[in-house]
């Protein structure tokens, strides 16, 4: 009763949520005003962090050099003497370093480039192949005749009477062929060879089986080789030699990349490749080749 009364008789309700009256806000002289930006002072003074990082970092430094000493064992264990006084590197001591250097660069390369030079090898070895596997398709139908002399101004028209003339040397039909040109660079006082390139490998077969009706002549017909065959000629030539200087009732026919040796009644083959790999036979530094320059007259 008494709060019923005292709540009518001040007008105010016990429930009553009426704001409280705010204190006014006094505007803040300072609050748009942008800070001064801070003076750039040197870390040194004030940052005990890059203080600590420097230390670690000489620290660091003068570990790795006192490692370093390790490579100069003449060096090892010296007296330097005060803490001013330069080490004493000597000129020896550089050249053990070096060549300690070099022997572990080598080392380094040598394991690191073993493993692509053998796929190289290996890679630069088929190529050959096919290379040579083209080529000899590519002069599979060809023949070179060597001891023709060449005229002054000779034109495709002499080249075919000479090779008419051959077919009856030779006794056998007229040849039907391609082409004939001479291969090689033109020079004075040297005879170019013909190379005649026939339609048909049973032509080519026919004229090679009958060259031996050219002996005594100073005309030869020989099979149009690659380089490589040529070596492997020249090795098979170099051994026929051989032999027959070493044992004077040896008989040998060189055939394309072998060579039959015959002793009484032993017969044994003897091949190019085997004459070239196990060294006995070191081909010409300077290639001849014939068809490196091909010259039509």
């Amino acid at each position: 009763m008494s709060n019923w009364f005292n709540s009518k008789a001040t007008g105010k309700s016990k429930n009553c949520n009426t704001p409280k009256p705010s204190t006014p806000k006094l505007n803040d002289p300072l609050k748009n005003v942008t800070p001064k930006r801070a003076r750039n002072r040197d870390p040194t003074e004030t940052s005990p962090i890059y203080e600590k990082q420097t230390v670690k970092r000489l620290k660091d430094t003068s570990d790795n050099s006192n490692s370093d000493l390790e490579y100069f064992p003449a060096m090892a264990g010296k007296e330097t003497g005060s803490p001013s006084d330069p080490l004493p590197i000597t000129r020896a001591d550089l050249e053990e370093l070096f060549s300690k250097s070099e022997s572990r660069i080598r080392k380094i390369i040598t394991d690191e480039l073993k493993p692509i030079k053998d796929r190289v090898t290996d890679e630069l070895k088929k190529v050959n192949s096919t290379l040579e596997t083209v080529q000899r398709a590519e002069k599979r139908n060809n023949i070179i005749v060597r001891g023709i002399k060449e005229s002054e101004n000779e034109n495709y028209r002499d080249r075919d009477n000479i090779v008419d003339q051959l077919c009856k040397t030779m006794k056998i039909s007229k040849l039907d062929y391609d082409y004939a040109i001479r291969v090689g660079r033109k020079r004075p006082d040297y005879t170019r060879p013909l190379l005649v390139r026939c339609l048909r490998s049973h032509e080519k077969s026919n004229l090679m089986s009958s060259r031996k009706k050219l002996k005594g002549s100073s005309i030869f017909v020989n099979h149009d080789l690659t380089h490589t065959q040529r070596q492997q000629q020249a090795a098979l030539r170099s051994k026929k030699l051989q032999l027959e200087k070493e044992k004077p009732n040896v008989q040998c026919t060189i055939l394309t990349g072998k060579m039959r040796v015959k002793i009484g009644e032993n017969v044994s083959i003897i091949y190019a490749e085997d004459l070239i790999s196990d060294g006995s036979f070191q081909p010409r530094t300077t290639r001849n080749d014939t068809h490196q320059e091909m010259t039509l007259g």
